[in-house]
């Protein structure tokens, strides 16, 4: 039996983060959740909330005291709702380093921390550069030992497209044939278990059980939104130039859509965890919350 451990969840109020929280109480840990805005009421059974930023030290400080693990979520979402205009290094690289600086005082041993997937080719894109930029921060960190997760596109990031999908069309990029095998928040979420607990080490290269293509996946979120697939093809050209008018105005807006594009005309598969598929987990999601259940994105 793995032995239990307090550890601090950073992200632990986005969707990934929620997944990570359940599975780390169901395996038995302690579950310190990092969060800007403490949720009310009481908090679930082997959880407590901790208020704090990636970019308050201070209150980084007091979160690592007496942490055996931290697994961080965190950084600039992959996501329509977009929340500040700073691109992806500017925020995933300084909050990460603020952390790593509260892990070496508080002498916390270990870091799960959650990448993205990719390939050289995609390597210089800011989402991917930044991401790298981090995993290079903790490997120089002295005496921590660091498990780095590579998920491809996580399931709650196609849901995102839900309410885009119900006004009856997608976008898509190029062709539509580029591939990827997206995951499952749960799944990974299982993943960093066997992270915290040993089981992973080193980098670890993470995607779902099936393989699609791109008009394959957006498909997927039209069935699940009710209605037939409709895919509104926009030339990779048109997108590359609306890129460099827009970026001095919106730089995360078109670091986000630059991401779109070249994941939507690039493979991007990696090794096979879980068992949940896309259809299956965007059916679950549009199903009625039971009375008094609140759900969660």
């Amino acid at each position: 039996m793995a032995i239990a451990k307090t550890v601090l969840l950073a992200g632990a109020s986005g969707a990934l983060g929620h997944k990570t929280g359940q599975a780390l109480r169901a395996a038995g840990h302690v579950v310190r959740a990092l969060v800007r805005t403490v949720p009310a009421g009481e908090p679930p059974v082997g959880l407590t909330w901790v208020r704090g930023d990636g970019f308050d030290l201070d209150s980084l400080h007091a979160a690592c005291r007496g942490v055996d693990c931290v697994v961080s979520c965190m950084g600039a979402k992959v996501a329509m709702r977009l929340q500040g205009r700073a691109g992806y290094r500017d925020v995933d690289v300084p909050i990460h380093r603020n952390l790593l600086a509260a892990m070496r005082q508080a002498a916390v041993p270990a870091l799960v921390y959650v990448s993205a997937h990719h390939d050289a080719e995609l390597a210089p894109l800011p989402y991917f550069a930044a991401h790298r930029l981090v995993e290079e921060l903790a490997l120089a960190t002295p005496g921590l030992q660091v498990t780095v997760l590579r998920p491809t596109g996580l399931f709650s990031a196609f849901a995102g497209l839900l309410p885009l999908a119900r006004l009856g069309a997608l976008p898509l990029f190029g062709d539509g044939t580029a591939k990827s095998n997206p995951i499952a928040d749960a799944d990974v979420a299982a993943l960093l278990v066997r992270a915290v607990a040993g089981e992973l080490s080193g980098v670890v290269p993470a995607g779902g059980p099936e393989i699609l293509s791109r008009a394959e996946l957006l498909s997927c979120v039209l069935a699940a939104a009710g209605r037939r697939p409709r895919l509104l093809r926009v030339p990779a050209s048109w997108i590359r130039l609306a890129l460099r008018l827009g970026h001095p105005l919106h730089p995360r807006l078109c670091e986000l859509v630059e991401f779109a594009l070249a994941v939507s005309l690039h493979d991007c598969v990696a090794p096979m965890h879980g068992s949940q598929t896309l259809s299956g987990y965007l059916g679950s999601t549009q199903r009625p919350t039971a009375p008094g259940v609140r759900q969660r994105a």
